[in-house]
């Protein structure tokens, strides 16, 4: 079970249950620990909260597609470290 795995890798993961077969894990808890919280990307010009890690701060980005490659840089992170898929919340439009 993927779950057993992770707990094993990760001992201090935050998940909780959601059905009797279904998980959620704490996306703040995964990028904490990748030492996302606070981080800044010169590149993009978009950073991560120091504060609350689910929240993206436009510093000096220029247009929407900054936005866009800085948060797929993030879901990749997370995948690879991971094997785990997050779901945006909210969507864009």
């Amino acid at each position: 079970m993927h779950l057993e795995d992770l707990k094993d890798r990760f001992p201090g993961i935050i998940y909780w249950d959601v059905s009797d077969d279904t998980v959620k894990v704490s996306a703040a808890w995964l990028l904490e620990y990748l030492g996302l919280k606070g981080y800044h990307e010169p590149n993009t010009g978009m950073a991560i909260w120091d504060k609350q890690p689910l929240v993206l701060v436009n510093e000096h980005a220029k247009n929407t597609a900054s936005l866009i490659a800085f948060r797929d840089a993030i879901l990749e992170a997370v995948q690879k470290k991971f094997d785990i898929k997050l779901e945006q919340e909210p969507e864009l439009i």
